[in-house]
């Protein structure tokens, strides 16, 4: 019986998908800070850190989907995504030829996508003066 031989490019597939089968979704453990207020229209910074976030991700702030956030650190325990707060509709996908609208105060689900699946879900509050969310 002869041995079977695999080529380089065949044995590098074959690992290439033992390992993606075993990949897990990506999961949020903190998200820093968990409150702002837009009101003023200062730009505010968010910190992700979780676990099995890819080089780009979307991260989901509830209807907007904000792609290609890069993370910024990553190690064996834990990796870090910074995104900047919506303040308006302006990326939200299904908003048609409506104008922007200044995103509403209220609670937004913050959750990370990658190409193994989604994360958790953790909310972020919004404050955006006198606006409220339906």
């Amino acid at each position: 019986m002869k041995p079977h031989v695999l080529s380089t490019g065949a044995l590098l597939l074959a690992l290439s998908a033992c390992h993606h089968r075993g990949a897990l979704a990506p999961t949020i453990e903190t998200v820093t800070p968990a409150a702002a207020d837009v009101s003023r229209g200062e730009q505010i910074t968010v910190t992700i850190v979780g676990r099995d976030f890819d080089a780009l991700n979307t991260v989901r702030f509830g209807p907007i989907a904000l792609r290609q956030v890069s993370r910024v650190s990553h190690s064996r325990t834990a990796s870090t995504l910074r995104f900047t707060v919506p303040v308006n509709d302006e990326q939200q996908a299904d908003r048609g030829g409506a104008p922007v609208r200044p995103l509403a105060s209220g609670r937004y689900s913050v959750q990370v996508l990658t190409a193994r699946g989604t994360s958790n879900a953790v909310f972020f509050t919004l404050t955006n003066g006198s606006v409220d969310r339906d």
